[in-house]
């Protein structure tokens, strides 16, 4: 079981895949675009393919535990695409083929303030940007919770659904 932490820009994913990682004692994929990205000024639609190949060569490598934890995936490349470039990457049309075994999401919202991070590049498409992943989550049928209000709220409700799947901190 991948549980994926998902949504738009400066909604609290890295944060609390870091925080969910820690707490319940499993691997973490990070968010491969960060990395990539940090040495490039631009990038175009070509980089994003270089990306989702990343990702998903990460997730396949740290997957040999029942669970794993990973701040976005493949469909928020996917989004990323389709809001950025309107474009889609061919490579997503076999979804088996980018790794997408059993997966939880958790779908951060924006209701809180937006940080600023020089990778970031809409800090007032928020709203769209949220409402495209609500709606391809809801369209390719994927589990998912919708995760919003302060920390502590957020990680109470990771708590719960993780225990609602069979994950608790004490033991998998």
């Amino acid at each position: 079981m991948h549980i994926v932490f998902t949504g738009p820009e400066s909604s609290g994913k890295t944060t609390l895949a870091d925080w969910t990682s820690k707490k319940f004692h499993l691997p973490l994929v990070r968010e491969m675009a960060r990395i990539y990205l940090e040495s490039r000024p631009s990038y175009d639609l070509q980089d994003l393919s270089r990306i989702l190949e990343l990702q998903c060569l990460e997730e396949r490598k740290l997957s040999v535990n029942k669970w794993l934890i990973c701040d976005t995936d493949a469909l928020t490349i996917e989004i990323w695409g389709k809001y950025k470039f309107d474009a889609f990457l061919p490579e997503l049309k076999d979804r088996n083929a980018f790794g997408q075994s059993e997966k939880y999401y958790f779908l951060c919202d924006y209701d809180i303030p937006w940080v600023y991070d020089p990778l970031r590049e809409h800090p007032n498409e928020r709203h769209a940007i949220f409402q495209m992943y609500l709606e391809y989550l809801q369209k390719y049928k994927f589990p998912f919770c919708q995760l919003s209000g302060p920390l502590q709220q957020r990680q109470a409700m990771i708590i719960d659904k993780l225990d609602a799947l069979g994950l608790t901190d004490s033991g998998r």
